[in-house]
């Protein structure tokens, strides 16, 4: 936001009673554009934006949203699921780094557990 804002109007900061519908228009090309955000990337930050806008009327700092309109919609996201020749082939690469090492083991871990990386994160030895 502080480089878009630079960017754009040459300031890092700005008061909540000059956003216009510009603004958040401006920034999503800003993202897209100049960041080079995905669509869905820059989608979120929006959300975010709208959000904190609505948090701000709500507490009577500015009388209404100027990004009301603005419509934040995702774009189904195609995933593809890798192969057990690709696991393999990720399990048996050698790496010269420990951290790399120790990367590539707990993805592997993860594709035969189905267990997210906050699970495996919060994993502690010991017996239950």
């Amino acid at each position: 936001m502080i480089a878009f804002m630079k960017s754009q109007y040459g300031v890092t900061d700005r008061k909540l009673f000059e956003l216009k519908y510009s603004f958040i228009a401006d920034f999503e090309h800003y993202l897209m554009a100049i960041e080079g955000s995905c669509y869905n990337t820059a989608t979120k930050y929006l959300k975010i934006l709208k959000q904190v806008v609505i948090v701000a009327v709500e507490q009577e700092w500015i009388p209404a949203s100027p990004f009301q309109t603005f419509k934040c919609t995702y774009e189904e996201s195609v995933r593809h699921k890798l192969t057990m020749q690709e696991i393999s082939a990720m399990y048996l690469k050698e790496f010269n780094s420990d951290r790399l090492r120790a990367v590539r083991d707990v993805y592997v871990f993860c594709c035969y557990t189905g267990f997210a990386y906050q699970d495996v994160y919060n994993l502690t030895p010991g017996v239950d």
